[in-house]
């Protein structure tokens, strides 16, 4: 059913997708230009080692083939189904024209959040126009602000959400209604789901409309780097094009970094560093700019805390590869020293969507409290999601499950890359019927194992040929393994040592088994690489770009099938993911530079800490 569901939804919603399969002699790919067939009639791969290990699909941009309404300020309409002939039809009817300026905004230039939120949720998208001037608009908003946002509470705080726009949509159900509450997000709002273009659409319509009482801090994940590393830039790319792309990294540019509640708990999106003694000291910080890879900035989005009780304060993460592991005393000497109560932050997943740290003898509240608000974070961990609500010094968790969202192929993949794999098992089942009908015809043939070794040879040359940028590793590995292996059955039948016998019946029965057997193997090893197909698309969130190698999936194969739903085996699979990726690639000139000391101390003007919880 989710196949199903999942091939209909393609059908009516994708219909430019189905048909951007480049032409086999002109195939670009991020980064790399376009390059004509191999001898096998396939692109030639990339010999570029600086290019990340990821299939990059051809730029799409979904957004060029739709239509503007046909009705000048009418809300965009759904994708018509005139003869009730859906396959499958309670797969809700998807958006068929753009949302452009005179639907979206009001009389006073604010956005009708009523119409962005039907559009969004049927998968719409907005007019180029409209989304380059949303993001200018809300650009502005961010750059109004410090880097020390100060607020007061009723606040709703929201970790993570990760591109999970349907399961933003209910936290927002359960956090309080947008035009009564005050909302405080705590950044990585792109990346692993197929949705952080609609999150990124609403929450800066959200800004725009409220930017007193919406505030969004920046996230480790809101960075070149870890968007082109990840899929927000290809999702990017796929319904728009890099001109939004690099708008919206504009815009991540200008968010502020930290905010700080009653005077009393300081909220950023990762955590606290070494060279940082005075969060009055964060105002200094540079922020308009790519996350550096050390300094205080980087500490702030990418540190985690320790409750190990022997700890040193500040030990290099690395389960991140860069920033820090901050104990719970230096956090209690931080507090201390500020006058503060807890830090609250976000940036690891949580099976139950929240952690309480270790307590702080001084005040007895948690010391750091961790938020997580992506509910079956990469549609794998099966953990829930939550979110604080901070009201008279009071602290009250809500958590909620995951909502179902529309199904999609990893990478944005067609059904017809997906089906490669699946098209290829039937294809040699139906090949190797044959040859085994004209087999049963020759009696009494017989043949020895060893006749059959070419066939191992060729699965060794095809798991040693470089995989190909226009296929995942299944497609790229099935393909590789049947050129070699009729470049191995050519050679046999060339062999001059039966050339004189070829007419002989003995000869013709022993060559058609090798033949049979070899169908054989290969329908076995193209069932592997369907299992290992599946398996991929099962766990698409905890491996972007396919990057969860074949052997891996092998040597898992048992364990992903039993325990894929299981939080702690997901969170060891993506363990490799958390970590930032090498190399400079999408950061800012100097972003290796550490941010300049902000740790010289002065006097804190914060008032007592309460001490209600």
């Amino acid at each position: 059913n989710s196949r199903l569901r999942g091939l209909a939804h393609a059908h009516y919603c994708s219909a430019p997708a189905l048909c951007a399969i480049a032409p086999a002699g002109a195939v670009a790919t991020e980064g790399m230009p376009a390059t004509g067939p191999t001898e096998d009639g396939l692109p030639e791969v990339s010999k570029d080692p600086n290019q990340f290990l990821r299939r990059r699909t051809a730029t799409v941009n979904l957004a060029a083939g739709r239509p503007k309404p046909r009705v000048p300020g009418a809300p965009p309409r759904l994708l018509e189904d005139p003869l009730n002939d859906r396959a499958v039809p309670d797969v809700p009817r998807p958006a068929a024209e753009l949302l452009v300026g005179d639907s979206f905004w009001d009389g006073e230039g604010i956005p009708r959040l009523d119409v962005l939120d039907a559009h969004l949720s049927a998968e719409g998208l907005l007019g180029q126009e409209l989304m380059l001037e949303l993001i200018s608009r809300v650009q502005e908003k961010f750059l109004e602000e410090p880097n020390l946002v100060q607020i007061q509470d009723p606040v709703t705080i929201v970790g993570d959400i990760h591109g999970q726009f349907y399961d933003m949509r209910t936290l927002i159900e359960v956090g309080g209604s947008i035009d009564k509450t005050q909302y405080l997000f705590l950044g990585d709002y792109v990346d692993r789901g197929s949705f952080s273009v609609e999150v990124v659409t609403y929450l800066f319509a959200l800004k725009i409309a409220y930017p007193r009482t919406i505030i969004m801090l920046r996230g480790n994940h809101e960075s070149r780097q870890m968007t082109n590393f990840f899929n927000f830039r290809e999702e990017c790319e796929f319904k728009y094009d890099n001109v939004v792309y690099d708008a919206i990294m504009d815009a991540f540019d200008a968010m502020p970094i930290a905010a700080l509640v009653n005077g009393q708990f300081l909220t950023v999106h990762g955590g606290l560093s070494p060279d940082l003694t005075n969060f009055k000291h964060i105002n200094r910080l540079d922020r308009v700019k790519e996350t550096p890879r050390s300094g205080v900035l980087c500490d702030l989005l990418w540190s985690d805390p320790t409750d190990e009780p022997r700890a040193e304060s500040f030990v290099h993460n690395t389960n991140r590869g860069c920033a820090y592991h901050f104990s719970m005393n230096s956090t209690f000497k931080f507090l201390s020293d500020n006058k503060l109560l807890s830090i609250l932050r976000a940036h690891e997943v949580q099976k139950e969507g929240f952690k309480f740290h270790k307590s702080n003898p001084a005040t007895q509240m948690p010391a750091a409290i961790t938020i997580f608000s992506a509910p079956n974070y990469c549609d794998t961990y099966g953990n829930r999601g939550a979110v604080m609500r901070l009201d008279n010094n009071t602290l009250n968790l809500k958590q909620y499950n995951f909502t179902q969202h529309p199904y999609h192929l990893t990478n944005f993949m067609t059904v017809f890359e997906w089906s490669l794999p699946f098209v290829a098992e039937q294809v040699l089942a139906v090949f190797g019927a044959i040859l085994a009908h004209t087999d049963a015809d020759a009696e009494g043939a017989t043949a020895s194992s060893e006749d059959t070794s070419h066939v191992d040879n060729a699965m060794n040359k095809a798991t040693q040929r470089p995989q190909r940028t226009s296929m995942t590793q299944g497609e790229s590995l099935a393909i590789s393994f049947a050129l070699e292996l009729n470049d191995g059955l050519k050679k046999s039948l060339s062999d001059g040592s039966g050339g004189q016998a070829q007419h002989e019946d003995e000869v013709y029965r022993r060559r058609m088994q090798q033949k049979v057997r070899a169908v054989g193997r290969m329908v076995k090893k193209c069932k592997e690489v369907v299992e290992r197909h599946r398996n991929v698309i099962s766990l698409k969130g905890v491996c972007p770009g396919d990057r969860l190698s074949i052997t891996e999936l092998l040597e898992e194969q048992e364990a992903i099938k039993t325990e894929v739903e299981l939080f702690d085996f997901a969170a060891n699979l993506d363990s490799d993911n958390e970590k930032r990726p090498d190399g400079t690639g999408g950061e800012s000139v100097g972003g290796d530079t550490q941010d300049a000391d902000v740790s010289q101390t002065t006097s804190a003007t914060i008032g007592g800490a309460a001490h209600d919880s």
